[in-house]
Formats: structure tokens, sequence, C-alpha cells
């Protein structure tokens, strides 16, 4: 112990010597991992971090083979009923539904879940103040309405949890009384949400007036989250959930309705990846890719302590001299290293702390339901005292690469700083980190660049539909408690006003704003077998006109169309060619599902519509268009071509709207932001790697240049015998340069290998752009091959210019 004091303080003295030097050691490692602790932090909120509930590892999430996972309702109630092997289930709406709250101070948009009444209680979360949702409240028809709210709410509204319990909120028309509040920064089964109120499940009917999801088993609209009998395993699970759902799906829709649906039971992590293949690819991909960012500091700063270790081979071999063992020497050099890491890291953890401000004073107004719950805890420590030990042993098996010197001859011998060494850099061991840190650096930039094409192409390919002068707005009626009769009328009066506005070509509607489509059916072609679900959208007289989506056969939607006893369908180009290749499809009839065997008619083929960038899932490549009038709505998007600017018309479009019907509300939103909304990820994870990619050529240029100009230090005697027997200063220079080839080469070769062969993983994100794509490796190597010839250059201008007496004069 009292060594590794020694150590220590000696470690210290030298920090205290070579100021600038250690500080330059110390910068480099804070950036690498403050970049990785802001990363983990954020990959954590968003992904890694254990939900906030008890056991958490115990809870499982069971998933369908239909979209997203979900399940019906009658679903719920069997698995509730039969099960055995699962102790207990709980179900919730797999997105967050809005709600408009009428209050004193006006209108306030609320998102909540829909729960079942076990919900809080399968969870294991208890609540901060009042209580959770009786049996009996799940259960419609009902008296009252109830909701638990979210801490936040209800400190903003009534200054307190105890003081909210008791309370009443009017939301969507309905007034509701506040039973419960969750404890602070609950925001139940999904992370990075902000959300406002949990209500009972039967009280969707009463929010989004979506018709009676209960009765319906083909209505599959719930996610399911459950917990184990002692001793049960996942595939027991699995097993079990799927007998139960098949079977009620069999006794709804008669035999055979079951044969299309299969049921995993997997934990929260898993089935994210498998149900967010995109997502969870992307943000585990970027914090693997800034952990390279870590490691090119790290090989950084390790090839500083190389070149310190190898100025000081005199003093390490006077030590050896007194008795100094090799082991002693390199504990002293580990501790050096440890102190080092442990000074670099702290430097890092004060960095990302400013990286997550910053963060947080972004706003997110293109996701209004985001909430980022970024924070440096106890796991985002952890991740900091990872990166200190990575780095204490980069930086302590460094001199190991010098090590072979390490006989008390050759070091007395190799002191001499002017003795030259005939052995090339490129074969040295620092030769072999410069190396590595163009090669990252490559890696960086060629990821970056695939990212960069794939959201150019994004941007510019052909939709389908117009992307300029369109304005939408998502128009909210429910607070008018309207029968489904009168819909149509209203939704007519609003469409007719906002097209009678100067400025305005046409106005059409559907169910949302584009991108945002979530129905979606399992048809029935010809009077066969269900088929795997596609999406269908609900749509108003003169959407396609107004969205510019031509119909190639057959006509578009007419007001006979929506007679009751008509069921006619317009689909796109895809469906047809899928059910019906090689034939005409007008004429053709589906049914969307078997309890429901009325026949629908295809009047019409449109022009395929890429409404989902961020999936590659041929399920919705596949879509029919209905008439919304068939199955009337309280929430629909009004679709607006403009003339002019679409963002100028927003004000308009909401006079327009208050003197048509003052009770409505909307939030409206131009086709360049909807796409925007729909690529942000893509978006910010282009930004992040860019940015990763700028600091990974910047600290493998610094590592080159530091390098080249320790070699161009010690090499200085023999480049004084050089100039003094006739060398050229340009020879001199070509020669510096001509040794750092090699690793420059090296370098480019092993960062366009690497990411060769790790780049077709995540061909799905990157829509339509090959993994192997030339333009992004061939930019890339050129980028980095200039950066590192860029840091050629000082040092090879500092051999050039030395003058012959002087560098003789060096002993």
């Amino acid at each position: 112990m009292k060594g590794i004091w020694r150590d220590l303080r000696g470690g210290l003295r030298l920090f205290t010597r070579s100021p600038l030097h250690y500080s330059l050691m110390i910068a480099t490692l804070a950036l690498g991992a403050g970049v990785n602790v802001a990363a983990f932090s954020v990959a954590d909120a968003m992904l890694l971090r254990p939900l906030p509930v008890e056991r958490p590892d115990e809870l499982i999430r069971l998933a369908s083979s239909f979209p997203n996972g979900t399940f019906s309702y009658p679903d719920y109630l069997g698995m509730s009923r039969d099960k055995r092997i699962i102790a207990d289930v709980a179900a919730t709406t797999g997105q967050l539904d809005p709600a408009v709250e009428e209050g004193p101070a006006g209108r306030t948009l609320l998102h909540g879940y829909h729960v079942s009444q076990n919900y809080f209680g399968v969870l294991g979360v208890p609540l901060a103040a009042g209580r959770s949702f009786a049996p009996d409240e799940d259960r419609m028809p009902r008296g009252k309405p109830v909701m638990v709210l979210s801490h936040a709410l209800a400190v903003e509204r009534f200054g307190s949890a105890s003081a909210a319990v008791g309370q009443t909120l009017r939301v969507a028309g309905s007034l509701y009384g506040v039973i419960g509040v969750a404890p602070a920064g609950f925001t139940g089964t999904i992370r990075a949400a902000r959300v406002d109120f949990w209500a009972p499940l039967t009280a969707q009917q009463l929010i989004l007036r979506v018709g009676n999801r209960l009765q319906n088993w083909n209505n599959h609209w719930l996610t399911f989250y459950a917990r184990l009998a002692p001793g049960a395993t996942l595939a027991q699970a699995g097993s079990e959930a799927e007998t139960i759902v098949r079977r009620v799906m069999r006794e709804g829709g008669g035999p055979g309705a079951e044969k299309i649906m299969t049921v995993r039971a997997m934990r929260d992590l898993d089935a994210q990846a498998a149900l967010q293949p995109q997502t969870t690819t992307l943000q585990l991909g970027l914090l693997g890719l800034v952990g390279v960012v870590l490691f090119i500091a790290c090989i950084n700063v390790a090839n500083l302590v190389l070149a310190k270790a190898m100025v000081r081979r005199k003093e390490i071999a006077l030590r050896m001299a007194i008795g100094a063992s090799r082991w002693q020497i390199l504990r002293q050099l580990f501790v050096e290293a440890a102190l080092l890491a442990a000074a670099g890291t702290a430097a890092g953890v004060f960095l990302a702390f400013v990286l997550i401000d910053l963060l947080d004073s972004m706003r997110l107004d293109s996701i209004p339901t985001m909430a980022l719950d970024a924070r440096i805890d106890g796991r985002a420590l952890a991740v900091a005292c990872g990166a200190a030990a990575v780095a204490t042993i980069c930086f302590g098996f460094a001199p190991l690469l010098d090590a072979r010197h390490w006989d008390l001859n050759s070091l007395l011998k190799g002191a001499l700083p002017g003795q030259p060494r005939r052995r090339s850099l490129a074969r040295g061991g620092r030769g072999v980190l410069v190396g590595l840190q163009v090669g990252l650096a490559v890696f960086l930039l060629v990821y970056t660049g695939l990212f960069a094409r794939a959201l150019d192409r994004a941007f510019r390919v052909d939709p389908g539909f117009r992307t300029d002068n369109l304005v939408f707005g998502l128009v909210d009626i429910i607070p008018l408690h309207l029968p489904d009769k009168e819909l149509p009328a209203i939704w007519q009066r609003i469409v007719d006003g906002m097209r009678a506005l100067p400025g305005v070509r046409e106005v059409g509607s559907s169910d949302n704003f584009p991108f945002a489509h979530q129905g979606w059916t399992n048809p029935i072609i010809n009077g066969g077998e269900q088929h795997e679900a596609i999406s269908r959208i609900l749509v108003g007289p003169k959407y396609f006109a107004a969205m510019g989506i031509p119909i190639l056969r057959g006509r578009e939607f007419e007001p006979q169309d929506s007679a009751p006893d008509v069921d006619n369908v317009i689909v796109d180009q895809a469906m047809a060619e899928t059910f019906w290749p090689g034939e005409d499809p007008i004429g053709k009839t589906f049914a969307t599902s078997i309890n429901r065997p009325k026949p629908i008619f295809v009047i019409g083929v449109a022009k395929n519509a890429l409404y989902n960038f961020s999936t590659s899932s041929s399920r919705w490549r596949l879509r029919f268009y209905r008439l919304a009038d068939q199955s009337p709505r309280e929430r629909m998007a009004v679709v607006v071509h403009t003339a002019g600017d679409a963002d100028a018309m927003k004000p308009a479009l909401a006079a327009a709207l208050a003197r048509i019907e003052p009770r409505a509300t909307m939030q409206t939103m131009t086709m360049a932001e909807c796409m925007g909304r729909e690529l942000l990820l893509m978006r910010v994870g282009r930004a992040l790697l860019g940015a990763m990619a700028l600091l990974g050529l910047v600290l493998a240029g610094i590592g080159l240049y530091g390098v080249l100009s320790f070699d161009v230090g010690r090499r200085t005697h023999e480049i004084g015998v050089r100039l003094a027997v006739g060398a050229e200063p340009a020879w001199i220079g070509r020669l510096i340069v001509q040794g750092s080839l090699p690793l420059i080469g090296i370098g480019l070769v092993l960062g366009l290998v690497t990411a060769a062969a790790t780049s077709p993983m995540v061909r799905n994100l990157l829509m339509g752009v090959e993994p192997h794509d030339p333009a992004s490796f061939l930019i890339a190597a050129l980028f980095v091959a200039l950066g590192s010839l860029a840091a050629v250059v000082a040092p090879a201008l500092t051999a050039m210019r030395a003058k012959p007496l002087v560098a003789l004069r060096i002993d």
C-alpha cells in the first residue's frame, strides 16, 4: 500500500511538471467519456431503463402477431378468466389517447392511457394519493367516469397530489372524478412519454367516441402486460395465451378465424426490439457508435502516454539500475494511468451534465407526447466508471508496446533522444494505435454518409402525393356529443367553410395526419381465408384531389357512395397487384372480417402512397380507402391544398373553424412538418452521427499529429545529419510524409472493411440506400485521407525547417 501511495504522489508531481500535456490528455478523454455518458443517459431514458414498477425483471409483455402486438378486449376477458401459467394480466391502450380538457383557463390537450382496473396492481405501483380503479369502474354504463392523474398534472391543477383526490375534470365533454394520483415521475409502461391521466378501458368510448370496442373480438387495440406464476417459463406463458386467444377468436368468428394469429411472451426489451425494430436498432446502434468515439479518445491518450513513456526511458533505466523491479515500474505507470482516467472521466461527467441540460432546453414541439427524462443516475455513473476502467487499461497497457526494450542495457542506450532509430514508425506500437484511430474515424464517417443519404432520399422520394402547399387541421368535435347520424353533416359544413377561404384550391378529409394512420384490418379475399393485416384509411370526398393522389383506374368517391346500404372502397396499386394479380380489380369484392361477411366493392385503384417512411413492414404497403361516412368519427384531419404558402394559411383555417363551430378544437401542421416529425429519429441520428464522426476525425488527426511531431522531435539529430550531408529540405519533408502513409493506408482499409461488414445490419434503417453504397464509402475515405494528410503537414514542415547546426548539437 505504501508503494501505491508513493506512486500516487509521483503521478501528481508529473501532472504539475507538464500541465499542458496532461491537460490535453484529460480534455481528450473528457470529450469521449462525456459524450458516452450523455448518450447512455438518453438511451437509458428511451429504451434501457427498467420500467418504474415492482420487480421489473419479472414483468413480461404478451405480443400477438397482429400490428404492434395488440389484442382485443374479449381476449383480455378470456385471459383474465382462464389463465393458469400466467398469474395475472393487465391491459392498456398501445398508444397515448388525446383528450381535450375544458377548464377555467380554456381548453388544454391532455394525453393519457386507458387501462384495465387491475393495471396498477399488476405493475405493483402504489399511488401517491387516493386509490386505483375498482372492478365495477371498468364496466359501462356507469354513473360518473373516473381517472387517475399524473403527479405533475395533479400539482399543476390542484397544488398537490392529496388535494387533487375528489376533484373533477371535464374531459371530452364528460365530467371525470379524480380518484387517485400516480407517483411522481411515473409514466406507465411507455418510456419517454408525457402521460397526464389513466382512465378505465371502458371510458375510451367516451373520450374517443370510436364505437363499442368492448364486444368486438376482431378489433385489436390493447397491449398486455403479465406476471408469471411461480416456476412458469416464457414459452409456457406464450403457449397458454395463444390457446386462450385462439379460442376467443374461434368463438367470435367461427372455425378458421384464429389461423392467422400467434402469441409470444417476452421480456420488455426483447418486446421493444421485436415490435419496434427500427427504433431499437437505431438507438442501440448510436449507443455503440458513441462508444467508438470513446475508444478513439482512449487510443489518442494511450498514444500520448506511450510517447511520454518513451521520453522517460532514461528515468526508467536509472530506477532499474538502483534496484526497482519491472513490476514496480508497471505499477507506477498503471497508477498514473488511473489518475489520468479518473480526472478525464470526472470532467466527462461534468460535460455530460452540460449536454443533458442543453438537450432539456430544446423543445420537442413536433412530438407533444414526448418527455425525455434523461438524467445522470447510478446507471450513468456506472457507465462513467466503466469508461474510466477501459481508459485505465488502455493507458496502462500502452507502455507494454514498448516493454520489449526494458532491459537495462537497451534502456540506457536508448535513452539518448537524438539516437536514430531505423525501425519504421508504421511498425511501432504507436503506429498501430494511430492506424486504429484512422480506421475508426472512417467507420464513423461511412455510417454518417449512409444515414445522410438515406434521409436525403426520404425527403426526395415521391411519396405518391404532393408535398408542398398542403396544410392539415386535426379537428376535434367530441365535446359536442353529436349522434353518429349528424356527424357527416357537420364535417361537410367544416370542409365547405374552409374551401370557401381565399387561397384554398381544394379541401378533403381523412381520419388522421399523414404518417399517423393507425387503422388496419385482416381482409378476406374472394370468400377465402383471412390474410395478414393491411392498412385502412377513412377519407372524405375530394380527399384524393386535395392530396394530389391520382386515381389510376375506376373512379373516385361520389355522393351516392355515402348511402347506408353501399360499401365501396378504393384500393392502392399494391393491394390490387397482391390480391388480384393480372386481373382487373374494379368490381372485385372482399370482406373485413369473418363476422362481417358483407362484400365490399372495389370502385377504383389509386397510386401507391408512402405513408410510413419509418417501417419496412409489407403489411403497411397495402391499403384501401373507405368513406368516413361509413364509419363516422368525431376527430378528423382536414386536408387543405393551398395556392400559396401552406404555413400562412393556418390562422385563416383556425378563424374559419371558430366561425363554423366555436366548440371544436384544431391542431394544424403542414406537410413539411408531418414529414419532419415522421423522420425526426433519422434526423437526430444523422446529427449525432455527424457530430461523432467529426469528433472522431479531429481526435484521429490530433493523434496522428502528436505521434509524428514526437517522432520528428526524436529524430532531430538524424535530420540534422541528413541535412548536413546535403539532403534537400523537400526530400526530408517527403520522408516524413511517406513514413505516415502506411499508417493512413492501414487505417483506411481497416475502417472500410469493418464498415462493409457491419452496415448490412442497419439495412432497414437506410430507406432504400444500399448498405455498401459506393458514394458513402468513397466520401468517407476521401475525408479521412485529406484530414490525415493535413495532420501530417505540420510535422513535415517542422522537419524541413530544421537548422543543421542546431540539430547536430542535440545530444
